[in-house]
């Protein structure tokens, strides 16, 4: 496995990691490894001029958080993007933590909208006739 360090995380970034992890049940670390491994699977490794020279020359320390493949695909996603690994590595946690709430449907979303007015109450009006069972063929 490779080591990455991440310096200068924002802490608000680095609070919404934790709750992302806690929701998932898993450790900061852990869910750190999925959001990159998921952030880098559809990136197909190619050799370039400047991932030739991060490889030669680009040897990162810290703690351990993804293997060597998910590594290189970082590697090659952030030459993409003109950005160090650690840059790289920042944006992903960023926007995988921006919208940490899940999102609302429509009738939610209308139902918070005019909680204030409170409900109406309704009188049903009494069936003229019985209600009966559906005619199957």
């Amino acid at each position: 496995m490779a080591a990455v360090s991440i310096r200068d995380l924002d802490d608000a970034v680095r609070e919404r990691l934790r709750v992302r992890a806690a929701r998932h049940g898993r450790s900061m670390e852990s869910e750190i490894r999925a959001i990159l491994t998921a952030a880098v699977t559809d990136v197909e490794p190619r050799q370039g001029l400047f991932t030739t020279l991060l490889d030669r020359f680009a040897e990162l320390g810290g703690v351990e958080l993804v293997d060597d493949a998910v590594r290189e695909r970082l590697r090659v996603r952030a030459a993409r993007h003109g950005r160090s690994m650690e840059a790289e590595i920042r944006a992903i946690l960023t926007a995988a933590v921006t919208d940490v709430e899940p999102r609302q449907g429509l009738f939610t979303t209308l139902l918070d909208r005019f909680a204030e007015l409170g409900g109406v109450e309704l009188e049903l009006p009494a069936r003229a006739t019985p209600a009966r069972a559906a005619e199957l063929p």
